[in-house]
């Protein structure tokens, strides 16, 4: 602001068409009114046990690098989809621990919050299990909206009105270039990018919420 310069951020699945259907769907009243949202991102580690002692942690995986555990990078995307479709979140609790001791930093998340609209929401961030899966599901009173994260080019699965559809959408050529075409057109007059370094600022203020009460593995 004293800057006098707008400030946007590279959260780009808003700009994508797979996501901006989904926010579509969920403005028609497809699932009627929305209830609550559950997240869910687990794998397996990334990391060999001695890895921290050998020095060969990616940096992700580093404190003094990426300022916390996996949650704060990949985790974070999924957290601002929700603003995108569903506004600030209000209150938010969760609890971080470090389960596997394989690095300093913690390895799982898990938490509850409430938006502004009282929608509520429960999510678990864990990332030494024994398989990889990601997804938001969308619970309303005519049905529910399920998708991955991660995966781009992946389906939007939709369960309402007693049948089940899915729709399907191909991997981007590049990831950026919507999100980039809209700060070109904001920065033009003709258009507005929908991440902005406010609605950023308010995942990483649920982000910081999440993992506010951090315990040590108890293995030492």
């Amino acid at each position: 602001m004293r800057a006098g310069v707008p400030l946007f951020v590279a959260y780009y699945r808003r700009g994508l068409e797979k996501y901006v259907t989904a926010k579509r769907m969920i403005e028609a009243d497809e699932i009627g009114e929305v209830r609550f949202v559950r997240v869910t991102m687990h794998s397996t580690p990334d990391v060999e046990s001695g890895a921290r002692e050998r020095g060969e942690l990616p940096w992700r995986l580093r404190r003094e690098s990426s300022g916390g555990g996996l949650v704060r990078d990949v985790g974070s995307h999924g957290l601002d989809l929700l603003d995108f479709f569903f506004g600030p979140i209000a209150d938010v609790h969760g609890f971080a621990t470090n389960q596997a001791g394989l690095y300093d930093v913690e390895d799982s998340v898990s938490g509850s919050w409430i938006f502004e609209s009282g929608i509520h929401g429960v999510g678990v961030w864990c990332f030494v299990v024994y398989d990889t899966d990601d997804r938001i599901d969308i619970y309303g009173t005519k049905g529910k909206l399920s998708f991955s994260i991660l995966d781009v080019g992946g389906p939007v699965e939709l369960a309402a009105k007693g049948r089940e559809r899915r729709f399907d959408f191909p991997p981007p050529d590049h990831v950026q270039q919507p999100l980039i075409q809209s700060v070109v057109d904001e920065l033009r007059g003709s258009g507005r990018c929908p991440s902005t370094g406010e609605s950023a600022l308010r995942t990483d203020w649920v982000l910081d919420r999440l993992r506010g009460q951090t315990c040590h593995n108890s293995s030492g």
